[in-house]
């Protein structure tokens, strides 16, 4: 897999970020911006209500997703059942008010709790009869889940489980396409600042059995009920890339942070923000 690239970071009055690729090789257009201001409202309607973790609590975001262990009853359907089901946030598991979270499944969540040194330990119990499903042509990062295939972009936080006493949604980040390119906006809902707050685009390679590439897009520190807007294009072209590989579109959006006491797990594809990308006819191989 590719590793993302960072792009170059100089402060002004804004932060001037170089461009997060292209949809045809060529000159170079002027860099996309981003600005960073204290207060919101996000011009995108994103709500930011502050929420504060309590005396010794972390923060954990990510979309809730359910995983477990498959098994399969017919060997010519390759027919997949799943058991010993749980919670995680992104691929981090999850344990204590599951209710709560059972409630954000499929979203992207604020989780207040504390990390675990046990992920959950659901009991494994396959029927019979049963046998072992076959294995499907697909990527190392590629993650067979009873919510379909989930994408694991980097190694995510170190954390073997997070036991969680409130769960929230998280509604701090929008975005909308225009042209050829998407506007995306970050609130801050926490009481805590987000230290060197990054935006990372994903994009999947518009062929089969697709490649990926990223760019990042670094926001600076974003104070709580901070607001932050960055510009990402919709299609990467590597111009080096063989011929019928070079087209990718822009498939998730990803934050990272660096503050004490909050994690990212936090990966949202941008069917879920709304927009409906499609690779450009060309990439279609």
């Amino acid at each position: 897999m590719p590793q993302p690239r960072v792009l170059p970071r100089v402060l002004c009055a804004c932060l001037a970020l170089g461009a997060c690729g292209r949809s045809e090789p060529g000159p170079k257009d002027p860099p996309p911006s981003v600005t960073v201001r204290a207060e919101p409202p996000s011009p995108l309607g994103s709500e930011a209500a502050s929420e504060a973790a309590q005396a010794g609590e972390s923060v954990l975001l990510g979309v809730v997703h359910e995983q477990g262990t498959a098994y399969c009853t017919d060997p010519a359907r390759n027919d997949h059942h799943w058991t010993a089901r749980f919670f995680s946030a992104g691929f981090v598991p999850l344990l204590g008010a599951l209710d709560a979270v059972r409630a954000l499944h499929g979203k992207p969540a604020v989780l207040f709790g504390r990390p675990s040194t046990r992920p959950p330990a659901p009991e494994v119990r396959i029927p019979e009869p049963h046998v072992d499903c076959m294995p499907i042509q697909a990527r190392s990062d590629w993650v067979p889940s009873p919510d379909g295939i989930l994408v694991r972009r980097d190694a995510g936080p170190a954390l073997a489980g997070f036991e969680v006493r409130a769960a929230r949604p998280f509604a701090g980040l929008a975005a909308r396409r225009a042209g050829t390119e998407v506007r995306v906006a970050v609130d801050n809902p926490l009481a805590v600042p987000l230290a060197r707050l990054a935006l990372v685009a994903h994009y999947e390679g518009c062929y089969g059995k697709p490649g990926t590439t990223s760019r990042t897009a670094g926001l600076g520190d974003l104070a709580p009920r901070g607001h932050a807007e960055a510009t990402v294009e919709v299609f990467d072209v590597e111009a080096d890339a063989p011929e019928g590989r070079s087209d990718h579109v822009l498939a998730s959006l990803a934050l990272h942070a660096a503050t004490e006491g909050v994690y990212f797990d936090l990966d949202v594809r941008v069917r879920a923000l709304g927009l409906d990308l499609e690779c450009p006819e060309r990439g279609r191989k």
